[in-house]
């Protein structure tokens, strides 16, 4: 059975930590590009996803842990992604295949 999961690199998608004062004492997050990858062919394509993040539904929107600025791009929670997805329809079962991937959230995930 294949799956429309991309299967870019554990480094494309992983937890960022932003070196800037403006992300002090913010939630761990990921970037848009990693958003993108990790979800890919989830409710949305790899293009779907770009547009979507970047003028983002009130449901996306809430997921957003900082909107970044200039050069900094958005951050994300993609805990909060993923259950959102779940009240899109999209299976669980796909759910926790993202959450395999993305590692540092696989513990958040699961108590979810």
């Amino acid at each position: 059975m294949s799956t429309n999961i991309n299967t870019q690199s554990d480094e494309s998608i992983t937890t960022v930590a932003s070196k800037t004062e403006h992300a002090v004492n913010k939630k761990p997050s990921i970037t848009k590009n990693a958003v993108i990858n990790a979800f890919n062919g989830l409710h949305f394509n790899h293009a779907q996803w770009g547009l979507y993040l970047a003028d983002p539904p009130e449901w996306l929107k809430v997921c957003r842990v900082d909107k970044g600025y200039k050069k900094i791009p958005a951050t994300w929670d993609p805990v909060c992604i993923g259950k959102a997805l779940l009240t899109k329809g999209v299976p669980m079962s796909k759910l926790d295949e993202v959450f395999i991937r993305l590692k540092d959230w696989t513990t958040k995930w699961n108590a979810a």
